[in-house]
């Protein structure tokens, strides 16, 4: 789907503010209503739009620690670490990559022996190397949308 001048303005301010009504959105983006709900509609059928959600202050609901951990492993572990990483909630994103390591795991623990529990869980299919984040600096950033150049 090719995301044009209406398509970008709903979803800017839908990264802004995913709980606008379609009223607020079309006062928004200066359309009607049943443009921007349809245009919506388009967009989520076509999976540009992949849901909706709250973003949690993860120290406040007691996980306050979070940890990268870089794994390397044999390509046969592939279904095993998808499957964990998958079903562990403290697994926040899993990212198969390129380079020395195989998977790079973004965690949030309530404490360092949670993080070892889990780090422990993954050591079963390869090595591990975990880095513990002092402080964020950039997250959740909204997704740029540039008009396509012609």
């Amino acid at each position: 789907m090719e995301i044009d001048d209406l398509g970008r303005a709903i979803l800017e301010a839908l990264q802004r503010d995913a709980r606008l009504s379609f009223n607020a959105l079309a006062r928004e983006v200066g359309y009607s209503q049943p443009a921007v709900a349809e245009r919506v509609r388009r967009m989520e059928e076509a999976g540009v739009l992949t849901g909706y959600r709250a973003i949690v202050a993860r120290d406040r609901v007691g996980l306050p620690i979070t940890a990268f951990l870089r794994l390397a492993c044999g390509g046969e572990k592939y279904r095993a670490i998808a499957a964990l990483s998958q079903n562990l909630p403290e697994v926040l994103e899993c990212y198969h990559v390129t380079g020395e390591d195989c998977f790079f795991i973004k965690l949030a623990v309530d404490s360092l022996n949670g993080l070892e529990r889990v780090v422990e869980r993954f050591r079963a299919h390869g090595s591990a190397i975990v880095t513990i984040a002092l402080s964020c600096v950039a997250e959740d950033k909204p997704v740029v949308l540039s008009a396509s150049e012609e």
